[in-house]
């Protein structure tokens, strides 16, 4: 199971069942509040971020995460990320099972 956030905000209302294995797409001005909330999630996954959304500028590092998410074979993406107009074609790349 994979979550995308990009604000702190939208990952408060999460708590994954803990009996899954539970990843969160992060930038990295979000690492620390996940580092801090480490007990309710497996791992952190940096995201370098995608165009028109301004969270996240290493945009020419999306090939390679991209290619690194599909290695790991997630089951289920959960978009917590403002309207989906950007985001949700964003969480289809992520090219999920």
């Amino acid at each position: 199971m994979i979550f995308f956030v990009l604000y702190l905000h939208s990952g408060h209302c999460v708590q994954p069942y803990p009996r899954q294995k539970s990843s969160w797409l992060v930038c990295r001005k979000c690492r620390a509040w996940l580092s801090a909330s480490h007990h309710y999630f497996d791992e952190a996954i940096e995201f370098p971020g995608y165009p028109g959304l301004p969270e996240c500028l290493a945009v020419h590092q999306l090939p390679e995460f991209l290619h690194d998410v599909h290695q790991q074979q997630f089951d289920l993406a959960l978009q917590l990320h403002g309207s989906g107009i950007i985001s949700n074609p964003l969480t289809v790349l992520l090219g999920l099972n």
